[in-house]
């Protein structure tokens, strides 16, 4: 069973791939998502100013801003703790488990 990703979760993941200029295809492969969802998430990101979407041709690609890479520090935090969290919670009821026996 896959564990739903909370929004600042997918936005991490999206962020992260992008640190380096990249197109939509690579960006929906590293997130994990598919088009139409991507496609909702990076309108929200450009938007927003935190990613730099740049056309090529027909092509789009897109890069982190000074502002996107301030939330990546953030969400970089915040998915390390919900994982520590996550962890965390495994163990204990591993431990509590053995009061139900």
């Amino acid at each position: 069973m896959t564990k739903k990703r909370s929004t600042a979760e997918i936005i991490y993941s999206i962020l992260n791939a992008c640190r380096e200029r990249t197109n939509k295809t690579k960006i929906m492969y590293a997130s994990a998502l598919n088009f139409a969802e991507l496609k909702k998430y990076l309108e929200i990101l450009v938007r927003n100013g935190y990613l730099k979407e740049e056309q090529e041709g027909k092509s789009s690609y897109y890069n982190v801003t000074e502002e996107g890479n301030k939330l990546l520090q953030i969400l970089e935090k915040y998915v390390m703790v919900i994982h520590e969290k996550e962890e965390l919670e495994t163990k204990l009821q591993d431990v509590l488990s053995k009061f139900k026996e």
